[in-house]
């Protein structure tokens, strides 16, 4: 670990993002304040890949999540006109993959829990209200308009956070006609299918829907990604599942889902100013339709502790550093965030092109899907 002497950095922000950057930095050496409450319960699951496991042991926490995490062997791709698999991907053969889910909800609290024991690491539960810039550093003012001043601050407080504002202006996330409706069901309430330890994705006339289980199979994760209804009733919402097998099961009351919107796709074209940089969504809004939002905000920290902990303790390698890695980082990240928005496009076609689009992942198969998806599994530092 690298001695950065008196080297603080702030974190505002105290998410997933927030949480896994501060320990990236605390274990590259510095000494780090995350700003922010204790974020309200987190719910609904998430998916890693290879590429966001890889980043959890490189910020030295996959020993620490391992137990929470819930296997999945293999990838469905099935389509709810035929009712059948159009293409799978194994992950235990020929190549075995790590490959799994969690609550999001336990992942916060792990890292949280890991946060709290580090000398390194203090959290400040106040709010940052402004951030101004000097020469040699960024003086943050809280809420009760005390002033702290730092060397470095990253930004890992969301889409509609301070810190993207400051460097990207005042405009919101733009929204986007598309919706994702998301519930997380006992799996005692649900058909056996829904239980098998694997990701399943149902290719509907203009809609997808995806479930896997989670908590070592106790629940189930559903994701179902949409047009926005022009009418507001819930027969309106679900019309669309007319025909899919499960239909009954999926719009019974055990089933309590919750409308969430979906940003268009967008990584900032700079991530970075003078002393502030950003990262998660703050920085890119990845949607769901890949499952890297986690993994590629856990590869954002990743990267950013092996950056920092090249840094020396002269105070202009550490903002040469930040500045280096925050143009290398959304270089990465943009092509994913495109190829996620390409994905959502080609899920949620209908009509004739969606049973073209269906053909050709029948024909394509494995090696197909396996070829769509290569970049993005690959971790960080392969890339």
């Amino acid at each position: 670990m690298a001695d950065k002497g008196t080297g603080h950095i702030a974190v505002i922000g105290t998410g997933i993002a927030g949480m896994a950057s501060a320990i990236g930095l605390a274990n590259a050496g510095w000494q780090v304040t995350i700003f922010g409450p204790h974020p309200s319960p987190l719910q609904g699951g998430l998916q890693l890949a290879p590429n966001g496991l890889q980043a959890l042991s490189d910020l030295q926490l996959l020993d620490a999540c391992r137990p929470s995490l819930t296997p999945l062997d293999a990838i469905e791709i099935r389509s709810v006109r035929l009712q059948k698999i159009l293409a799978s991907i194994d992950h235990r053969a020929p190549v075995k993959r790590d490959y799994g889910s969690f609550h999001r909800g336990t992942l916060l609290d792990i890292l949280t829990t890991r946060a709290a024991q580090m000398p390194l690491i203090h959290h400040d539960t106040r709010m940052v209200t402004a951030c101004e810039e000097a020469e040699d550093a960024l003086t943050l003012i809280c809420e009760d308009a005390t002033t702290s001043r730092f060397d470095l601050v990253i930004g890992a407080d969301g889409k509609d956070g301070l810190c993207r504002s400051l460097i990207a202006g005042e405009e919101p996330a733009r929204p986007s006609s598309y919706i994702a409706m998301r519930a997380q069901v006992p799996a005692t309430a649900l058909p056996p299918l829904f239980t098998v330890p694997r990701t399943q994705l149902w290719l509907g006339d203009g809609y997808h829907l995806v479930h896997y289980p989670l908590q070592q199979g106790t629940l189930v994760n559903l994701v179902l990604c949409m047009a926005r209804p022009r009418q507001e009733a819930d027969t309106a919402r679900f019309q669309q599942l007319d025909g899919h097998p499960y239909q009954s099961a999926l719009t019974s009351p055990d089933v309590r889902w919750v409308e969430t919107p979906l940003p268009i796709a967008e990584t900032l074209p700079v991530w970075r100013k003078g002393r502030l940089a950003l990262l998660g969504d703050a920085a890119h809004f990845m949607p769901p339709h890949l499952a890297q939002g986690a993994g590629q905000t856990l590869e954002d920290a990743a990267s950013l502790s092996k950056a920092m902990a090249q840094v020396t303790a002269r105070e202009n390698d550490a903002v040469t550093a930040l500045a280096e890695w925050a143009i290398q980082r959304a270089r990465t990240v943009a092509p994913i965030v495109k190829r996620a928005e390409q994905t959502g496009k080609i899920m949620r076609l209908s009509g004739p092109l969606a049973r073209l689009r269906n053909m050709a992942i029948d024909i394509g198969g494995q090696s197909f899907i396996e070829t769509w998806l290569q970049q993005v599994w690959q971790p960080e530092l392969d890339k």
